[in-house]
């Protein structure tokens, strides 16, 4: 997927074009996932989009996307690693600037200082559905590329009417 870029947007689309023309980019993915059998588990991103050179992006830009990896049964991760902390100076965290309501939120770097501290947040009601979908699900540790360890795990949302009412629950 291409990373949105306010410079040059995709299809020289500006404002709610240019959110449409994204969120169009992330509903090919989601079906080419489908399609191919893996399903959709959810889309991580940095809400500030540092690493791709802070676009200025409007509050309410990635709606569409979100909604569209929701209806395909996935979970927005916002990763806060970079912007959160306050470390874009007007909000606390990346997705409150963009006005997005991620279901899990993963951050780090500042919390501890030089240390090697995370922390993943979520809903309650999220956590209780991955206990129960993990005795049904394989769940796969990695490693990040700073070599400390890291446990990550996804689960595909397969029953649309179970995620459907699992996230109607969050709202």
């Amino acid at each position: 997927m291409p990373a949105p870029d306010s410079y040059r947007p995709l299809g020289a689309a500006e404002g709610a074009d240019f959110a449409t023309a994204f969120a169009r980019e992330v509903k090919k993915a989601c079906l080419s996932l489908t399609e191919s059998g893996h399903g959709v588990s959810g889309m991580i991103l940095c809400p500030f989009f540092v690493n791709e050179g802070f676009p200025d992006l409007p509050s309410g830009f990635l709606d569409q996307a979100a909604a569209t990896v929701r209806k395909h049964g996935g979970v927005i991760i916002a990763d806060e690693v970079q912007p959160g902390f306050g470390r874009i100076g007007s909000h606390f965290w990346g997705h409150e600037r963009i006005g997005l309501k991620p279901e899990i939120v993963t951050m780090g770097k500042p919390m501890g200082n030089g240390h090697p501290v995370a922390a993943v947040a979520t809903s309650f009601l999220l956590v209780t559905f991955l206990v129960v979908a993990s005795s049904r699900a394989a769940f796969v540790g990695t490693s990040s590329n700073t070599g400390n360890s890291v446990t990550a795990a996804s689960v595909s949302l397969t029953d649309n009417d179970t995620a459907t009412a699992l996230f109607s629950l969050t709202d």
